[in-house]
């Protein structure tokens, strides 16, 4: 399952709506996309989040990987995104709704 949100971000005291901040580490910079399209990718399973992930073009969205995606997969999730060339946003806020805070704890 996966939802499409378009998102506004906000880097320091500018307010750029319809642009993603992204960070990749092992480049230790910061760049800004012009995508507004961030794709959720909510699956249980790594296989179809990654069968469905190559079916879509990284020029195209960015990917954002919740709290459960991560805890169930970890961060080789996040390297595996970002070699088919995705920038991805990590959704790992605690303060959130009550059923995906539920699903997080119980992936843990």
């Amino acid at each position: 399952m996966h939802a499409v949100y378009p998102i506004c971000a906000t880097s320091g005291a500018h307010h750029q709506e319809g642009l993603v901040m992204t960070f990749t580490a092992s480049s230790s910079s910061c760049a800004i996309t012009e995508s507004p399209v961030v794709v959720a990718l909510d699956y249980h399973e790594r296989d179809k989040a990654l069968a469905f992930v190559d079916k879509i073009d990284p020029r195209d969205c960015r990917l954002k990987v919740g709290k459960e995606m991560f805890t169930l997969f970890g961060p080789q999730l996040v390297r595996d995104l970002q070699q088919r060339g995705f920038d991805v946003f990590l959704d790992l806020k605690f303060h959130d709704i009550p059923n995906t805070t539920a699903r997080a704890v119980a992936a843990a």
